[in-house]
């Protein structure tokens, strides 16, 4: 494993690109033969007696490369994030760079610093981060991740999952180190997503799915969880209006009627003002601001904290008040 380069892509961002060697894939490829031989047919042979070599010629050299990508990834991700001193959480956004060949991948993996201190992985260079009370930096993280569930952006995964086993993942804090997923487990999956109402996806490859489709299966994953807090990384980027509308109805439904907090990082100020009773607001000069949501996302605020002139303007749809935030020109610096 060969770390190509670590470079901050935001103020809250660090991206990873990282190169798997010819050897690294080669043993990679060596196991997922392994795994998947029983379950390959090759005529004049019993099941699992197949040679690699002869599969490959029958299927393909490529036969067995999205398995093997599955079992190098995590090995390769956690070794280059040991070297770079990044401490991580969740699964990380993965991009593939280039081709997979016999002579390995090239893959670039993201993750947002901010909320890794906020969630008390990364340590902050001032103050704390205090859950029902408690530092969370002192706390077991199993305690942790039994109150507190996060939502990643919905990105392609280097790993196969369906939607049903996505979502029984979020009981993995509930579960011993090596305790597998049962009967119980399957069936909260299920009831979790008849919740959210996307039953459809439970035998659907998550890397087949739609960003917003993948955006439901993540925020039933975070809910089997049974949280107190989830914290949602962007949970509407990529998303055309209407699923942005079923993600962003989703975490006021959490709140009305659940009872559950959201803390929700955006790009999108009028989304925050559509959800949110607080908002925290900071840029790239260090300025922020914080309070109640509308004394927040004021047009002079925005225009200090960005340098982008906006339009905060008060609309009725059906007799509900929306305001809306739109950027109309940028200003002097």
């Amino acid at each position: 494993m060969t770390v190509k380069s670590c470079e901050k892509v935001e103020k809250s961002q660090v991206a990873l690109t990282i190169e798997v060697n010819a050897a690294e894939f080669e043993a990679a490829v060596e196991k997922a033969y392994q795994k998947m031989r029983r379950k390959i047919s090759v005529p004049g042979f019993r099941p699992g007696k197949a040679p690699r070599k002869m599969i490959e010629r029958m299927y393909g050299a490529e036969v067995f490369f999205e398995e093997a990508i599955n079992i190098a990834f995590p090995e390769a991700y956690e070794a280059a994030a040991e070297q770079e001193k990044l401490q991580i959480v969740g699964y990380p956004t993965v991009e593939m760079v280039g081709e997979v060949t016999k002579d390995g991948f090239t893959f670039k993996a993201s993750k947002t610093t901010l909320l890794k201190c906020m969630i008390g992985l990364l340590p902050w260079k001032r103050g704390q981060t205090l859950l029902n009370g408690q530092n969370i930096a002192k706390m077991k993280p199993a305690d942790v991740w039994k109150t507190v569930s996060y939502i990643p952006q919905s990105h392609g995964f280097a790993f196969s999952y369906t939607g049903l086993e996505m979502v029984m993942l979020g009981r993995s804090s509930h579960m011993g180190t090596f305790q597998q997923p049962g009967a119980r487990e399957i069936e909260m999956a299920e009831r979790m997503m008849e919740k959210v109402g996307i039953t459809r996806l439970a035998y659907k490859d998550c890397n087949r799915m739609s960003g917003g489709e993948l955006q439901m299966v993540l925020i039933a994953r975070a809910l089997i969880n049974e949280p107190q807090l989830i914290i949602l990384d962007e949970p509407e980027t990529g998303l055309d209006f209407h699923n942005q509308i079923l993600v962003l109805d989703m975490v006021k439904r959490l709140s009305g009627e659940e009872g559950i907090s959201a803390i929700m990082n955006t790009h999108y100020p009028t989304n925050a003002m559509s959800v949110s009773d607080e908002a925290f607001m900071m840029n790239h000069k260090g300025r922020f601001f914080y309070g109640p949501t509308r004394e927040v996302l004021t047009e002079e605020n925005i225009s200090q904290s960005f340098d982008v002139r906006v339009l905060v303007s008060d609309l009725v749809d059906n007799g509900r008040h929306v305001r809306s935030i739109v950027p109309v020109a940028l200003t002097a610096n």
